[in-house]
């Protein structure tokens, strides 16, 4: 398939077309004066029925990375620092998750002992643990948000499947 199959007849299409047929005849001027590859990488590919290669993996046709980010020492910087906060995300979303358990595991302690034994243990211990679950389990629900946020923003510069439909 060739672009030709894909024209709808609209005002928006005029310019495009132009400059479609603008660097058809380019192309194929520098295709006569000998400069083939050149050439080659805007003109259709006669071998595939008359259109452009369309063999090509999705994944690879999108690649940013390869494509882009590599090249790019802005975009290589960006996701190398949000690779890292992604890491330093995760860390901290262990030891939070960690901590949510090991203060679950107190109140659950605190509980037995109190039912097990005549021991008076003061309300405010059974607060403060309590406080400690909530907020333990709060934050590592949060740093999990923000990782899931990070590593988006990162894929951005790797891949990003590109939907039609899913732009509107």
């Amino acid at each position: 398939l060739g672009y030709k199959d894909y024209e709808t007849p609209s005002a928006a299409d005029v310019m495009v077309n132009a400059f479609r047929r603008y660097l058809n005849v380019a192309a194929r001027q520098t295709q006569d004066m000998g400069m083939d590859s050149m050439a080659r990488a805007v003109l259709p590919d006669n071998s595939h029925n008359g259109g452009y290669n369309d063999d090509m993996l999705r994944s690879t046709m999108l690649d940013r990375y390869e494509s882009h980010t590599k090249h790019c020492p802005i975009c290589k910087s960006a996701l190398e620092r949000g690779q890292a906060k992604e890491r330093r995300l995760g860390i901290v979303q262990t030891a939070l998750v960690g901590a949510c358990g090991a203060s679950s595991t107190a109140l659950a302690g605190l509980g037995i002992c109190a039912l097990a034994t005549t021991l008076a243990i003061p309300g405010s211990v059974f607060a403060i643990t309590t406080g400690l679950v909530a907020a333990t389990s709060g934050a590592a629900f949060g740093v999990s948000k923000q990782k899931a946020l990070i590593s988006k923003k990162n894929q951005q510069f790797v891949f990003e499947d590109y939907v039609h439909a899913d732009k509107n």
